[in-house]
């Protein structure tokens, strides 16, 4: 069945899911009681896939008043943003970023959203700001999976093997920090990288392979370990749709969609200039809200979400290959104004086939003799640099028991290699929890200098 774009279109118009694309890679297992998880004050537990649903609450909240926000001279964090871009390859468009730099010498964190984030993001906005108030400069760049960075830094056509990803990404990055230094001489003290989800698993990543110690500490939030289970579960989730009757899909899709953002609105009591997307939305919003525990939403209901942001991402990236690289992958022809062959023939891909059909073939062309997807899965994973979890002081983690991209025994993986440099949080699910003072302290904590 043709489900998840057209459906979801028809049923709820194509403004709505802006908030659910910013989900960017997905959840875990809970693994029980009695290891000494974090916990988070006033959190209410919901199962994992429900605590993921809580992203959409980081974003940036001002503590400005009324007045302040009426003034011809006021502008919010994001508006006060540099805008910049670096020449990563040749002959390419420059790789764009945003900045926010401080009037003083101070640390700098470099941020990497999730699957297939933009620099524009709300969440890695939010990040920004959140370091920026802890006296970092910041800056953001889009997703290895992002089509601005597949177009300016990307070396391979089809994104998704972590290696590969990592080279690009640590290449842009020092560039980036090289073209910072000459345009800000002596602004910049000691330097951060970190991630979220995929951007987390490329910071892992790039931490293995930074011999010349460009970074003074590497933070990885909710990285997968596992990723051939990591988008096995991503497809499971999306494939519940699949199953529903064809006469139940508008009302199931709207009563889901209606949920998420009852989750949003009757969670959060304040929404800063970033957040009033959720206020604005006439047609979508929910009078009052509710509280987590009068939100009815099943799990199925809650995994088909998670999983179908996900697919819309791989979606796009699918999109933007056919659309910049003749590959010979896709039937549909490229098309300027009549979109919906080509979005028709992408839906039906999932993660695993675009693994066996493309990504395989595409590093052949750079590693002869590729193997299965299992094998080369498995070196996407964060075994593959079980060493430098290990053994390098500088790298650190934020991980939530209850994330489902984990398999049962993760955690204590993590730990076993990390030692006290993971900090686990019980409840929160997929990034369900970065809203809270307890994570945010984490976070920062574990980028200092201690």
């Amino acid at each position: 069945m043709n489900f998840g774009i057209k459906v979801l279109c028809r049923c709820l118009g194509s403004g709505v899911l802006f908030p659910l694309l910013s989900l960017a890679l997905f959840p875990a297992y809970l693994l029980g009681s009695g290891q000494n998880f974090e916990l988070i004050e006033d959190y209410s537990d919901k199962g994992s896939y429900f605590n993921t649903l809580r992203t959409g609450l980081f974003f940036v909240r001002e503590d400005t008043s009324v007045w302040d926000r009426l003034s011809p001279f006021y502008r919010n964090f994001y508006d006060r943003r540099s805008k910049g871009s670096v020449q990563v390859l040749p002959e390419r468009p420059a790789l764009k970023y945003n900045l926010w730099m401080q009037s003083e010498p101070a640390d700098i964190v470099v941020i990497l959203p999730g699957t297939g984030g933009s620099h524009v993001d709300l969440s890695p906005t939010a990040f920004a700001h959140m370091f920026y108030s802890e006296g970092y400069s910041a800056v953001v760049i889009s997703s290895a999976f992002n089509w601005q960075f597949m177009q300016a830094a990307g070396t391979i056509v089809t994104p998704g093997y972590t290696p590969a990803d990592a080279e690009d990404v640590k290449k842009a990055v020092t560039l980036l920090l090289a073209e910072l230094g000459k345009e800000w001489p002596g602004r910049i003290k000691r330097k951060v990288l970190t991630g979220s989800s995929m951007g987390a698993l490329h910071t892992l990543f790039v931490a293995d392979m930074d011999k010349q110690r460009l970074f003074d500490r590497y933070v990885a939030i909710n990285p997968p370990v596992d990723m051939l289970y990591a988008t096995g579960k991503l497809d499971e989730y999306y494939a519940i749709g699949a199953t529903w009757r064809k006469e139940d899909i508008r009302s199931r899709m709207r009563h889901c969609v209606v949920s998420y953002f009852d989750i949003l609105k009757g969670s959060s009591e304040e929404a800063g200039p970033l957040g009033a997307n959720l206020e604005r939305r006439r047609d979508i919003r929910i009078s009052g809200g509710k509280s987590p525990d009068q939100v009815d939403l099943a799990n199925e209901d809650a995994k088909f979400l998670i999983g179908l942001s996900f697919h819309l991402n791989l979606v796009e990236m699918l999109y933007c290959i056919h659309k910049f690289h003749d590959t010979g992958y896709f039937r549909s022809e490229k098309a300027f104004f009549d979109q919906r062959g080509i979005y028709s023939e992408l839906d039906r891909i999932n993660f695993r086939s675009y693994v066996d059909g493309m990504l395989l073939k595409e590093l052949a062309k750079r590693e002869p003799g590729v193997e299965s997807a299992e094998a080369i899965l498995s070196r996407a994973g964060l075994g593959a640099v079980e060493q430098t979890l290990r053994d390098d002081s500088r790298v650190r983690v934020v991980h939530n028991a209850d994330d489902f991209l984990l398999r049962e025994g993760d955690v204590g993986w993590l730990r076993e290699r990390l030692g006290a440099r993971a900090r686990i949080f019980a409840h929160g699910g997929h990034l369900g929890n970065l809203y809270t003072a307890e994570v945010r302290k984490a976070i920062m904590e574990l980028a200092s200098e201690k």
